[in-house]
């Protein structure tokens, strides 16, 4: 950060500078101290706050910093800087965009504050950025975060295009709530599955205390082993000896299966060696 005040007094003080440019070399050098692990978010306030006429993308700078910042003992449970910063900035007339709102809504979630995420939704609506895929993912987080799941699914069945996030967040919602049948209702209408997907209902019932059963663990191994995915079939097998759920022949076939196609033919084998020899026949064919 020395170095970093050198340079931002360099651009206060040289008189060489067009007064565009120096305001272009100041907000880079406020993203770099707002968002950098190497920067420090209390210079970059105190650069902030005397910046005369700040822009959209300078309040989008600073709200982003605030709703990422790893609180500290020290913070006060109330102190939203996201939020008081976003209505200052309406206050000033300037009005968001998509890239503001996922960020405040990602600190309503991590708060559990659904009044808050509600009145952010709100405001989603009044300035149109209803439609933006990302806005609407981190609505739908937010609402299963804070244990609303009707308005995550609403959110969810209004959405003009998903993504992959889109399905994973909603069925993690869903499970988290402990709505399986809800969950797989929303993974069977899933056009492409990829190994996340399958993950998302592994990593889902865990959350929800609901525990996937045998078919869906060899359904994420079989994924696993045409993907090659070996750390995540790697989890999978520890979720098994976690859980305590019994292998069983199918199970045990796609553990070889996925170890071998993915060239971990040792811990394939140490699999095989632990199904009982009564099964494992059906391995030698």
């Amino acid at each position: 950060m020395r170095e970093l005040k050198q340079i931002h007094t360099h651009i206060i003080k040289s008189p060489f500078l067009l007064k565009q440019d120096q305001t272009f070399l100041i907000t880079r050098l406020l993203f770099f101290c707002a968002l950098s692990d190497s920067g420090s978010q209390t210079y970059a306030t105190a650069v902030f706050r005397v910046i005369k006429n700040p822009t959209l993308y300078v309040y989008n700078i600073m709200i982003r910093a605030y709703a990422c910042r790893k609180t500290s003992a020290l913070d006060k449970p109330a102190s939203f800087w996201s939020l008081v910063l976003y209505k200052q900035m309406v206050g000033n007339g300037i009005g968001p965009n998509s890239l503001t709102f996922p960020f405040l809504v990602k600190e309503c979630a991590a708060r559990s504050d659904g009044g808050a995420g509600l009145s952010i939704h709100s405001q989603v609506l009044k300035y149109g950025c209803e439609d933006d895929v990302f806005v609407r993912n981190s609505l739908m987080n937010m609402y299963s975060v804070c244990r609303s799941l009707s308005c995550a699914r609403r959110v969810f069945d209004e959405m003009p295009e998903r993504d992959v996030v889109s399905w994973n967040s909603m069925i993690k919602g869903c499970l988290r709530s402990g709505e399986l049948d809800e969950a797989m209702d929303v993974f069977g209408k899933m056009k492409q599955r990829s190994i996340f997907s399958w993950n998302s209902i592994i990593t889902g019932c865990a959350a929800g205390g609901v525990r996937p059963d045998k078919s869906t663990i060899a359904s994420v191994l079989t994924a696993c082993a045409h993907l090659g995915a070996v750390d995540h079939g790697t989890w999978v097998h520890g979720y098994l000896r976690r859980s305590g759920l019994e292998s069983d022949v199918v199970i045990g076939t796609a553990l070889v299966d996925m170890f071998g196609k993915c060239g971990c033919v040792e811990k394939a084998y140490e699999v095989f060696k632990e199904i009982p020899k009564s099964q494992s026949i059906f391995l030698w064919r």
